[in-house]
C-alpha cells in the first residue's frame, strides 16, 4: 500500500516538475521572442536612420558636385579669356617685332 501511494506521489511530483519546466520554457521563449522583436525593431530604426543620413549625404554630395562643376566652369572660362588676351598680346608683340626688323 505504501509503495503504491509513494509511486503515485512521485508521479505527481514528476508531473509538477514537468509542468513547471514547460511553463519556464514557455516564459523563456516568450522573453526571447520579445527580445528578438525589440532587437529587430531597433535595428530597423537604426537602418532607416542611416538610410536617411545616406540619402542626405548623397544629396549633399550631388549639390557639392554641381557647385564644384560650376566653379570649374567659371575658372576655365576665366583662364581661357586670360589665355586669349595673353595670346593676343603675344601676337601683337610678335607683329611689332616683325615690323621693327
Amino acid at each position: 500500500q505504501f509503495e503504491i501511494g509513494q509511486h503515485a506521489h512521485d508521479n505527481l511530483q514528476i508531473k509538477d516538475v514537468h509542468a513547471i519546466q514547460q511553463a519556464e520554457i514557455k516564459n523563456s521563449t516568450q522573453m526571447l521572442n520579445g527580445k528578438m522583436i525589440n532587437a529587430y525593431k531597433s535595428l530597423q530604426e537604426e537602418f532607416e536612420i542611416k538610410g536617411k543620413k545616406v540619402c542626405k549625404l548623397r544629396t549633399r554630395s550631388e549639390e557639392d558636385g554641381a557647385r564644384i562643376a560650376e566653379e570649374n566652369e567659371k575658372w576655365t572660362s576665366k583662364l581661357a579669356k586670360r589665355a586669349n588676351i595673353d595670346n593676343a598680346a603675344t601676337s601683337t608683340v610678335k607683329e611689332g617685332l616683325k615690323e621693327d626688323h
